[in-house]
């Protein structure tokens, strides 16, 4: 039988350009889920670990396959941001899952969300940093 494990919860905002889609995730939280979670809310009794990813911005360039670069990759790579591979429920699972393997997220968990994780609660930045990640549709 499948049961949820984990939700993510993230603001998205998409804009849309002549050479590629971006999305913006901002807000980004996860909560760890137990089969108990399908009970009415009075019936929950056990509190499960979560975790949010402060004022850190997941960006997402989609291009044409075969397209090269967007006009906002390389945007983002002059001021210094380079693409990272990140899959929201797998980096979601590491962080709040040490006992699974963890192999292709530990370094992204390491370098980008190390100092950002805090404990589940929406966080409301004035300021943000990013992460980005180039995809071909």
């Amino acid at each position: 039988m499948l049961a949820p494990t984990l939700r993510s919860r993230y603001r998205r905002t998409t804009l849309l350009l002549d050479d590629a889609r971006v999305t913006l995730d901002t807000g980004l939280v996860w909560d760890l889920l137990s089969p108990c979670d399908a009970a009415p809310a009075a019936d929950r009794a056990i509190e499960h670990p979560a975790a949010a990813v402060g004022d850190l911005v997941v960006v997402e360039t989609k291009t044409a396959a075969g397209s090269g670069p967007s006009s906002v990759d390389r945007l983002l790579w002059r001021a210094g941001h380079r693409p990272d591979r990140i899959s929201k429920y797998a980096t979601g699972l590491a962080v709040l899952r040490p006992d699974l393997p963890d192999m292709p997220w530990r370094r992204l968990v390491r370098r980008r969300l190390t100092t950002s994780l805090l404990t589940a609660s929406l966080p409301t930045p004035d300021t943000h940093r990013l992460t980005s990640e180039r995809t071909s549709a």
